[in-house]
Parts: C-alpha cells; sequence; structure tokens
C-alpha cells in the first residue's frame, strides 16, 4: 500500500476531481490524510505531470538519497 493511501493518484487515475482513500500508518506525515483536494489533482492534471505512489521503505531510501545530497 502506498504511503498515505495516494488520493491524488486514485483521482487522477479514475478520473475524478478528488478522491477519499483508506490510510494506514506512515511516515508520510505530512501528506497522511484520507482525501485529496482538487487543487493538488488540478496542479498535477495541468502540469502534466503524475501521482508517484510509494511505500515508506521507498520514502525513507528517497529521504536518505537527499540527505547524503545535501537536500533533505
Amino acid at each position: 500500500m502506498p504511503a498515505a493511501g495516494g488520493p491524488h493518484g486514485h483521482a487522477l487515475a479514475t478520473g475524478v476531481p478528488a478522491a477519499v482513500v483508506e490510510t494506514s500508518p506512515t511516515r508520510a506525515y505530512g501528506i497522511a490524510c484520507e482525501a485529496g483536494g482538487h487543487r493538488g489533482a488540478l496542479a498535477v492534471r495541468e502540469s502534466v505531470g503524475e501521482a508517484v505512489p510509494v511505500t515508506d521503505e521507498e520514502l525513507r531510501s528517497a529521504q536518505r538519497a537527499l540527505g547524503r545530497a545535501g537536500l533533505w
């Protein structure tokens, strides 16, 4: 399961403006919520970007890599 449940990814995948998803305990405290607002999904759509779900372990790995680069 992705960290924080991935509400923006769910909204983008299903074509809805916003989504509510089930969550579980996560270290992704900044995004640990059940609802993804329409502004977040809209920003991803308009930028032709992606909402990429990651696990807590992938999150920790990325934090360590950014820390080694002096960015976290």
